[in-house]
């Protein structure tokens, strides 16, 4: 019988040491099972007796059934691969273990060299200048390879989702997820960098109205009044310097938009692994030119980041560089793997519901910080009035205004309030999910659930942005605005329980 062709996870080497246990042992062919199964991959091992027997035992669960090696590893691997990619998990090994990888027939396959086995793979992934203790190969044929793609992994739970990743032949996809990670981490910087600048200005704003009423309080003369002379002259200067850089360089509003369509990238990636919306069977039927969902992906992902860089984004933006790689999530996933409900449900609606949460308690602490600060500021004014020290009342003054400046570049009342609806919906959606039985846990139904999900993260994040936008087009006061200020006043807090949301429809993301 012919056996189709498939991926291929080759596990190669020599016995691994005393780390490899039974249970260490156990658990590593277990991880390598489920990587070949997530990938639809064959699995060919080529290891000590005891791996071997572990391998057998973790196989008979497994969807594919695995391959002990042939005498000739290398051509056995190739054949059942195909025109497909070759992946080689290396404990250990010695110099046999190296003449099988430098084989023509083996160019080109990744090797991932598990760390603390020692023999080839520690050599293979040691940094240059360390010298390993055992020199297995050396020369051009340790350059050669190196060059191979070769990375130390460690034997842990991570190991099958790397593994899995290596085993996609989606490198497109590979590359939008390095980019969307490199926008991820500019807007990130940017974001720091917008913070750092309005925190300065408005400090040095409520500094410079304290000098300048110290000035005129301690009625100083000769040297020190020429000190706060210079000072009271520098530090409107420094603001207004701020204030033009910050004005320039849009770093607040250029982190907004990055980080808006990191979003959007990130929904058409889980509705993509999905196959619904316009990726599902139906959609890509009924278009007018014949396209895989991979196509239309790419199409919908281009068209993001053609809006994005026709934005401000375009000017002046630097973005991380990311090496191509794995773009590890932290979740218990590889990245790219088609997502079943109980998937989808776990990796994206729970996981979105969690961060909520934990936003909504840091969010909210923040604003009983604001609220607080306010109300001690215009207490304090009060008190000054009451006792006739009204020389310090723009000071108070200028301490709430610059409190009440802040609150409003970052949105807090909103951003909290959207939170929470969003947060709402989702419990909504899993609730309704749940309640029903698992005979209608259909297709239809499935799809339906990823609209719904998307369709409210699509909503909230929309909001997000533009309450954001508005709050950072508001112009930071300069110590002249903090000087007249008035008396601050606590604003009215608007509700934030969850409200109950009724259900609506909504197109696929």
């Amino acid at each position: 019988m012919t056996i189709r062709s498939a991926p291929v996870l080759l596990v190669l080497g020599t016995d691994p040491g005393p780390e490899f246990d039974a249970t260490a042992t156990r658990r590593f062919a277990a991880a390598l099972t489920r990587a070949a199964d997530t990938a639809d991959a064959r699995l060919v091992h080529h290891v000590g007796d005891a791996l071997t027997a572990e391998f057998d035992t973790a196989a008979q669960t497994a969807r594919h059934r695995a391959f002990s090696a042939s005498d000739d590893v290398v051509a056995q691997a190739a054949e059942l691969a195909g025109p497909h990619r070759v992946v080689v998990v290396l404990l250990a090994g010695d110099t046999a273990t190296a003449r099988l990888l430098l084989g023509d027939r083996a160019r080109g396959w990744s090797i991932l060299a598990v760390a603390g086995t020692g023999g080839l793979a520690e050599q293979l992934t040691t940094a240059p200048q360390a010298k390993p203790a055992v020199q297995v190969v050396e020369g051009d044929d340790l350059a050669r390879l190196q060059e191979r793609h070769a990375v130390a992994v460690a034997a842990d739970d991570r190991l099958g989702y790397r593994i899995a990743w290596e085993l996609d032949d989606n490198d497109v996809v590979k590359r939008i997820l390095t980019r969307n990670l490199s926008y991820d981490l500019t807007a990130g910087k940017l974001q720091r960098a917008g913070n750092h600048v309005g925190v300065g200005i408005l400090v040095l704003g409520v500094i410079a109205v304290f000098l300048a009423v110290l000035d005129r309080q301690l009625d100083a003369g000769g040297s020190v009044h020429d000190v706060f002379r210079w000072v009271l002259i520098v530090l409107p200067a420094v603001v207004a310097a701020l204030v033009a850089v910050d004005g320039v360089t849009g770093a607040g509003r250029r982190w907004v938009l990055i980080r808006s369509a990191c979003e959007q990238i990130k929904r058409e990636i889980f509705v993509w692994r999905t196959r619904s919306g316009p990726y599902s069977s139906a959609a890509l039927a009924a278009r007018a030119e014949p396209a895989s969902a991979t196509e239309v992906l790419v199409d919908q992902v281009a068209s993001i980041e053609a809006d994005m860089l026709s934005s401000m984004v375009a000017a002046g933006t630097t973005f991380v560089p990311v090496a191509d790689g794995w773009v590890d999530s932290g979740a218990a996933d590889d990245g790219l793997s088609r997502l079943d409900a109980d998937h989808y449900l776990h990796l994206r609606l729970d996981d979105q519901l969690s961060w909520y949460r934990g936003k909504l308690v840091k969010k909210q602490s923040q604003r009983r910080v604001y609220h607080t600060f306010a109300i001690v500021a215009g207490a304090a004014g009060s008190i000054l009035a009451t006792a006739e020290q009204t020389i310090w009342l723009p000071v108070a003054f200028a301490i709430g205004t610059a409190l009440g400046a802040y609150a409003k570049q970052r949105q807090l009342d909103a951003t909290i309030l959207g939170y929470s609806r969003a947060a709402a919906d989702l419990v909504q959606i899993r609730t309704r999910w749940d309640a029903r039985p698992k005979s209608r846990h259909t297709r239809a139904e499935f799809e339906q659930l990823v609209a719904d999900v998307e369709g409210a993260l699509a909503r909230e994040q929309g909001s997000w942005s533009a309450q954001m936008k508005v709050g950072l087009e508001a112009a930071a006061p300069t110590p002249g605005d903090l000087d007249h200020a008035e008396a601050p006043t606590m604003p009215e807090a608007p509700e934030i329980d969850l409200p109950r949301v009724e259900p609506a429809a909504s197109e696929p993301a």
